[in-house]
């Protein structure tokens, strides 16, 4: 009910959608005051799949809301097209099912569930709209004389094809009238059809209360027959006999997509937050310490999509005084604390183990929560300043919180129980307290992006330490002492040393240092990807997750010498997490007793996106999914006639391949097949040949494959350390990075085939990931400036490198125009990525592409041949706080609530 337009808002620089009452109905009574409380009863929820109202209001006697602007399309679009894939249709329903969830439990019924009034959005998330004819239950006495009754028993409201029966008989509705509509929506999906139908809505009506709804074709059999019973008890004619509740229907919609229901050729998609998962046990081989007969699984939100697709990524954790150690006792299991359908991150015990601290963007932006342990304890918000709040830290007094503030920069101070923050760094994020309390240790950096694969602070981030007294902060590590960016600090227990990491390009280490920055000491052994330590509880180990170059992962632990931080002994694995997919365990956090742990459990899902351009490079059009699946699609190439894209597909539990689909993302093929990892795909010979970069050789080599025959052959092999190679237009020579002159990456080129690999930039900092100008004359590159990342262009013979960008940010280039005048990059501004291009002088540059949120990141954009479009991959993290409670060791007894 009511016009929406698109709108600025421009005092916050945000599109948003603008609803108004039309002017022929402002004069009656009725429908202004649904409109009007249509605005309340929005207003007053929050969830994200529900569509947020940011103000209510009035202007010349024309009522209006402000609501959040959602790109997408409605389902009542999408059956445009016919059925929908089910895994696809049940995370939908089971989205929508979650916003209803917040709505009922708010006392508001919608009573107009139906395909128009659900839009999935371009990040393919469920939003519900229009609660213009919603009736609110259970209100307070001192507030229902004030909000006036619209409806009665005995009125018809809503549309005939989705009523329930006792909404169509005029009868009393509660939470499971809404049950009954979304199950006619989710069989509509599936079916291509609606379950009840006739001529007239009084047909349709009279089929609802009295005639049964026919099978829906091809569910009758197998594990896809669980999505047609979820259809068909929401769609009982008896309430009593529906779910008790939209969580209830979510839960059955997701058991079956955990039990192996996406069988009609789309990937299981990652589950959202009521998901109820069985309890699964590893096998024999599974178990990575000797000794220890029982074990614990933990099922991070991406172990669980990894365990539905694969049947084989666990979280495997021995018993004892702290994670890891050893013991006997039975298995205890995961506690999933938070259920945000978006990202909650970076979880932090308070002193005494009984809440956690963590960072959430449930509301659209990141705040603070404050969340007792305790069952029925109220969680509380810390911050509401919409300024992207994130990495809380407690003081071990209790009483205080820190944090790094994104937008404005710097760690902040809140009280524990609520209050006004103050500022006490201007720069800085991730801080840990020093166990007097006195001072905290921060990474001088902020946090770059939220992707569930990314490291850390970049170089030249280091780690600083501010006391609380109002004394300035002082460097505590220096830039390349050890090499990469230090971050992700934590205090020792006994408060001498500092553990941290050191994150590089191609690699993360785990170090501890003195409080006066002497001493440091390396923990982590090789040269493999380690994030996030902890100490345990006595300060004599440092826990640590690392993965290894094929994404298994496993935690590992190591004992340091107090004084000394001098490793001990070698890395136990206590924890080991499969395949890890799309899923990644980061952040880890330690109570201080030992007895509990906490991780986010993060998901990635990233697919292939298209902006059109006008003949200047404009946007000419929204941005729009070219493929949509639940994995990994990356580095796209497009072909010289614009019709074909090839990129690098990952599905969970399988390997990366390459894979070619048309330019509108349809009659996918795969078209390699080899065990290892292939990826870095782009054409040439005429787009008769794919090259590509693989590790089937057990490094990175470059090989070229016949779209023809079928046939593959070795096109370049310089051994390891060589990566992101990229063939020139012509065909006759590849160019890469690699550290092989030295320890920094640099630009190198070789002639084709088996040419002396020639360096052509000598960067000291970073200069990496090449691409060719058309006439392949020119290479472009990005380069790292402090902490910043830029464009720059140099002769692909050699010769003085060239900065094309300019100001803060990251600028990670990937492909020149077809004309050569522009070069396309991922960019960083403001804590978002976007897709921009610069000018070849860098005399212009633009951002095409408008994306806003932090959990998302752009990589890869390729410009079409045709030159009318830029293809790029747009991944996003979702993921929640899980919590495991440890028992210490007492001779093999549990101590009594050790067990969830």
């Amino acid at each position: 009910m009511g016009e929406v337009y698109r709108a600025e808002d421009t005092s916050l620089g945000r599109i948003v959608a603008l609803k108004t009452l039309p002017g022929d109905l402002v004069a009656t009574p009725d429908r202004r005051t649904r409109f009007e409380n249509e605005g309340r009863i929005m207003a007053s929820l929050s969830h994200p799949n529900l569509v947020h109202v940011y103000d209510v209001g009035e202007h010349e006697r024309v009522p209006y809301l402000v609501q959040e602007f959602v790109e997408g399309e409605t389902l009542e679009d999408v059956l445009l097209s016919g059925p929908v894939a089910a895994p696809r249709a049940a995370r939908w329903i089971a989205q929508a099912a979650e916003g209803l969830v917040a709505a009922h439990e708010a006392g508001v019924l919608h009573r107009d569930i139906k395909p128009s009034n659900l839009m999935v959005g371009r990040d393919g998330r469920i939003r519900v709209l229009d609660f213009g004819l919603a009736k609110v239950q259970s209100v307070p006495e001192d507030r229902r004389r004030s909000q006036p009754s619209l409806t009665t028993d005995g009125l018809v409201v809503g549309t005939a094809q989705y009523m329930s029966p006792e909404q169509a008989s005029g009868k009393k509705v509660d939470a499971r009238s809404d049950i009954f509509s979304l199950g006619i929506v989710f069989y509509e999906l599936l079916a291509g059809k609606l379950p009840f139908e006739g001529e007239t809505p009084v047909d349709v009506m009279y089929a609802i209360l009295h005639l049964g709804h026919p099978p829906i074709p091809g569910f009758g059999s197998g594990v896809v027959r669980g999505f047609a019973e979820v259809a068909d008890r929401a769609l009982a004619k008896d309430p009593a006999q529906r779910f008790a509740s939209m969580r209830e229907m979510a839960a059955a919609i997701e058991a079956v997509l955990a039990t192996g229901g996406w069988e009609l050729g789309e990937p299981a998609p990652a589950r959202t937050a009521s998901a109820r998962f069985p309890t699964m046990s590893a096998p024999p081989s599974a178990v990575p310490a000797p000794g220890s007969r029982r074990r614990l699984a933990l099922f991070a939100v991406g172990a669980c999509l990894l365990a539905a697709v694969a049947g084989a990524s666990f979280l495997w954790f021995g018993r004892g005084g702290e994670p890891g150690s050893s013991g006997e006792g039975p298995p205890l299991r995961p506690v999933q604390l938070t259920s945000s359908a978006g990202l909650d991150v970076f979880p932090a015990f308070s002193p005494d183990g009984r809440a956690l601290a963590y960072a959430s963007d449930r509301s659209g932006r990141f705040e603070i929560y404050r969340r007792p342990l305790a069952s029925g304890s109220r969680e509380i918000q810390l911050t509401t300043d919409g300024r992207q709040n994130l990495t809380p830290a407690w003081s071990p007094d209790g009483e205080t919180i820190a944090y790094h503030v994104k937008s404005v920069g710097g760690v902040w101070l809140v009280p524990a129980l609520g209050g006004v923050p103050r500022q006490l760094t201007t720069f800085g994020s991730r801080p840990s307290f020093s166990p007097d309390g006195k001072a905290l240790v921060f990474e001088s950096g902020s946090v770059v992006d939220f992707a569930a694969n990314s490291l850390g602070a970049l170089p030249p981030s280091v780690l600083w330490i501010a006391p609380l007294d109002g004394s300035p902060p002082r460097p505590l590590t220096q830039v390349g002492r050890p090499s990469g960016g230090h971050g992700a600090a934590a205090w020792s227990p006994d408060g001498k040393r500092i553990a941290f990491a050191s994150y590089n390009r191609t690699s993360s280490e785990i170090w501890t240092v003195g409080v006066d920055g002497t001493g440091p000491a390396k923990v982590s052994e090789g040269n493999g990807q380690c994030y996030d330590p902890v100490w345990g509880a006595d300060g004599g180990a440092v826990l640590f997750p690392c993965w290894s170059e094929n994404w298994s992962v496993g935690v590992y632990r190591r004992k340091v010498a107090t004084q000394t931080g001098k490793a001990l002994g070698a890395p136990e694995e206590i924890a080991t997490f499969g395949v890890a997919g799309l899923g990644w365990v980061k952040q880890l956090a330690v109570s201080r007793d030992g007895t509990k742990l906490a991780y986010a459990g993060l998901t990635m899902a990233s697919n292939i996106w298209k902006v059109p351009l006008d003949a200047r490079g404009e946007a000419s059009g929204p941005e729009s999914a070219v493929t949509r699946e639940t994995g990994r699609n990356s580095r796209p190439a497009v072909s010289n006639d614009g019709k074909q894209i090839a990129l690098s597909r990952w599905r969970p539990g399988a390997n990366q391949d390459i894979w070619i689909v048309g330019a509108d993302g349809g009659d996918g093929v795969q078209r390699t097949t080899d065990p290892s990892d292939d990826d870095y795909p782009h054409w040439f010979g005429g787009d008769r040949r794919l090259g590509f970069m693989s590790l089937r050789r057990g490094h990175r080599a470059f090989f070229s494959l016949d779209l023809a025959t079928g046939r593959e052959d070795v096109v370049a092999d310089f051994g390891p350390g060589h990566d992101a190679m990229r063939i020139s237009p012509d065909g006759t020579k590849v160019a890469f990075h690699s550290n092989r002159g030295g320890t920094t990456l640099n630009v190198w080129v070789a002639e084709l085939p088996a040419g002396t690999p020639r360096q052509i930039t000598s960067d000291t900092e970073l200069a990496a990931f090449p691409c060719w100008a058309p006439d392949g004359t020119t290479l472009a590159f990005e380069a790292k400036r402090e902490e910043d990342v830029h464009v720059f262009t140099v002769p692909a013979t050699g010769g003085t490198p060239v900065q094309l960008t300019r100001g803060p940010g990251q600028s990670w280039p990937y492909s020149f125009s077809p004309d050569g005048s522009k070069i396309a990059f991922a960019g960083l501004r403001d804590g978002v990525w976007n897709v921009g291009w610069v000018s070849r002088d860098g005399k212009t540059d633009r951002t095409v592409t408008a994306n806003r949120r932090l959990n998302t990141y752009v990589r890869y954009p390729a410009w079409s041949p045709t030159g009318d479009a830029i293809y790029y991959e747009l991944a996003e993290t979702t993921g929640n706080i899980w919590l495991v409670e440890m028992s210490p060791s007492k001779g093999g007894q549990e101590k009594a609530g050790g067990k969830p």
